[in-house]
C-alpha cells in the first residue's frame, strides 16, 4: 500500500484541512474505512498516512489532491525492516557465513538437488549426467586397456591423453568411444608429450564411479598399483580387448636394421613400454597364453619374430592407425622387387641375434 511521505507538519495539516468537510473524525475515518484511532494516529504523524486513504478523503470532501505531494510505494518499508532484522539477529547470535555454516548449506543445497534433478535443471545448476552403463563386453575390455596406457581418472574427471601429430585419428577414434560405451561427448584440452599433446577429457561422477567398480582405479597408476582387473584376466577374449588397448597407447610397431657382410637386414618389431610390473606381467603373460615368443627387457615387452608380429596383427589386431599404416609399409616392402635387391630378411631373428 502507497504511503504519503510528508512527516514534517505536514500531513496534520492535510487531515485537518479535510477534517473540517466531515461531521467529525469518525465520519472521516468511515469514510476512508479505517479506525479512528488510525486515523488519530495519522494526524499526530505516528505513522505515514495511506495514499489511498487520501484519495477517498479527498473524493469525499470534493476536493483536489495536489500534485507535490510525495508519496512511496508499497513495500517500501522491507528493505529498512530486513537491515533492522540483520543487525539485530547479528547482535544476539553474530557472524552468520561461518565457514561450517557455509559447509552445511552447501551440503544441505547439494543433497536437495539430487533427489531432485529437474528442479537444479530449472535453476540451471550443474548435476550429474546420466551416462550409459556397458556390460563387460571386448569393448569395455579395451577402454579400460586404453586408460591404463595413456589415461588417467580424478575423483571427477577421466583423461586419455595423444598424441595430435601421430595419432590424430586415434583420438578420434577415442572420442567415438566414449560416445558408444557412455553416451558422453569428451572435450579437448592441449597439453603433454611436449607440447604435442592433446587430452580427451571427460567431467563425470557417474563414468568415475562406474569405471571404479569396474576395477580401475584414480590417482597415479604405478604408486596405486594399477593392474587389469581380474574379470578381464579370467576371459580370453577379453584380456586379447585389454592387451590391445594397451599396446596401441604405450605400445609401438616399428622397423630396425642392421648390417653383416655387406647386407643389410631389416626387421620389424612391436614393443611395449611401461614402468608397472603388473602391466608388463599381463602383457607378457596375454602373449604368450597366444602362443607368441614375446621378450622382455627392464620396461619393455618385445615381439621380434616376424611369424608373432603378423599374427598379432591378423588375430588381436589394432585400432591404431599409426600402428597399422606402418605394418602395412613393412608388408608393402617385403613384397617388393627392392627388399629383395637390398636387404635380407632372418624370420626368427631378435635383438639378441644382430
Amino acid at each position: 500500500m502507497a504511503r504519503i511521505n510528508v512527516l514534517d507538519g505536514r500531513q496534520r495539516q492535510l487531515i485537518e484541512q479535510v477534517l473540517q468537510h466531515f461531521e467529525n473524525l469518525e465520519a472521516m475515518a468511515r469514510s476512508c474505512g479505517v479506525h479512528p484511532r488510525t486515523l488519530r494516529d495519522w494526524r499526530r504523524e505516528k505513522h505515514r498516512m495511506s495514499y489511498e486513504a487520501l484519495q477517498c478523503v479527498y473524493k469525499e470532501a470534493h476536493l483536489a489532491i495536489s500534485e507535490d505531494i510525495p508519496t512511496l510505494t508499497e513495500f517500501w518499508h522491507l528493505d529498512r525492516a530486513r537491515r533492522l532484522g540483520a543487525e539485530h539477529r547479528y547482535q544476539l547470535y553474530g557472524n552468520p557465513g561461518t565457514a561450517e555454516g557455509r559447509r552445511k548449506g552447501g551440503r544441505t543445497s547439494q543433497e536437495h538437488f539430487r533427489r531432485d534433478p529437474e528442479y537444479a535443471r530449472k535453476l540451471h545448476v550443474r548435476v550429474r549426467q546420466d551416462i550409459l552403463r556397458p556390460h563387460r563386453t571386448e569393448a569395455l575390455a579395451e577402454f579400460i586397456g586404453i586408460l591404463l596406457g595413456d589415461g588417467w581418472m580424478t575423483n571427477y574427471q577421466v583423461h586419455v591423453a595423444f598424441n595430435r601429430e601421430t595419432d590424430q585419428n586415434y583420438g578420434q577414434f577415442l572420442a567415438q568411444r566414449f560416445q558408444e560405451l557412455f553416451g558422453l561427448t569428451p572435450g579437448l584440452r592441449s597439453g603433454g608429450f611436449d607440447d604435442k599433446g592433446d587430452v580427451l577429457v571427460v567431467s563425470s561422477v557417474n563414468l568415475v564411479e562406474f569405471l571404479t567398480a569396474r576395477g580401475f582405479c584414480s590417482g597415479d597408476k604405478i604408486r596405486n598399483r594399477a593392474d587389469v582387473p581380474p574379470w578381464i584376466r579370467n576371459d580370453r577374449n577379453l584380456r586379447r580387448a585389454c592387451l590391445r588397448g594397451l599396446i596401441d597407447t604405450d605400445g609401438s610397431f616399428y622397423r630396425y636394421q642392421h648390417r653383416v657382410n655387406n647386407f643389410r637386414y631389416v626387421h620389424c618389431a612391436i614393443c611395449f613400454t611401461s614402468h608397472s610390473p603388473y602391466l608388463l606381467d599381463f602383457v607378457s603373460a596375454t602373449l604368450h597364453d597366444e602362443g607368441l615368443h614375446p621378450s622382455r627387457a627392464k620396461w619393455n615387452i618385445y615381439l621380434h619374430r616376424w611369424q608373432d608380429v603378423k599374427r598379432y596383427m591378423l588375430e588381436i589386431d589394432t585400432h591404431n592407425l599409426k600402428h597399422l599404416d606402418r605394418y602395412q609399409a613393412y608388408c608393402n616392402l617385403r613384397e617388393s622387387k627392392r627388399f629383395g635387391e637390398v636387404a635380407r630378411v632372418d624370420e626368427g631373428a631378435g635383438l639378441e641375434n644382430r
